[in-house]
């Protein structure tokens, strides 16, 4: 992840910047599920290293932090497994586009079979990734 914050730094920080306004401090508790003093101490600390600013009317995530294995997009925090497996989902449908067109052949079929393979497997290991980092406690 990321080597200057915790889990549960890291794991804030990624709803704050997901929910793009600003936040109360027992509305995040309640939302990461967390203890209240939990999350007082770990906003903290985000404050203090600048991930985060406070306002009258809340919490809420500034600038842009690179976490390791995930991209963002727009603001959303995508691991980048995801991807990827989009990418062999678009090798396995052109692979069957191509054996339906120019007819059955063995390697379009193993192109098919194992491009669809990683893309599933990319894909439970991405999803995988996303929740262990919504939900760590």
């Amino acid at each position: 992840m990321s080597s200057d914050l915790s889990e549960t730094e890291l794991r804030i920080y990624v709803y704050l910047v997901e929910k793009r306004r600003p936040m109360g401090l027992r509305e995040i508790a309640r939302e990461v599920n967390l203890p209240v003093s939990t999350v007082h101490y770990n906003l903290r600390k985000l404050v203090e290293k600048g991930y985060v600013v406070k306002n009258l009317e809340g919490y809420v995530a500034k600038g842009s932090l690179n976490i390791e294995g995930f991209i963002r997009v727009g603001y959303r925090v995508i691991p980048r497994l995801i991807l990827y497996s989009l990418l062999y989902l678009g090798m396995s449908i052109g692979g069957a586009i191509s054996m339906y067109i120019q007819g059955y052949s063995s390697e379009r079929l193993m192109l098919i079979a194992v491009s669809l393979s990683s893309s599933l497997l990319m894909l439970h290991e991405g999803l995988t990734l996303r929740r262990r980092l919504m939900h760590r406690g």
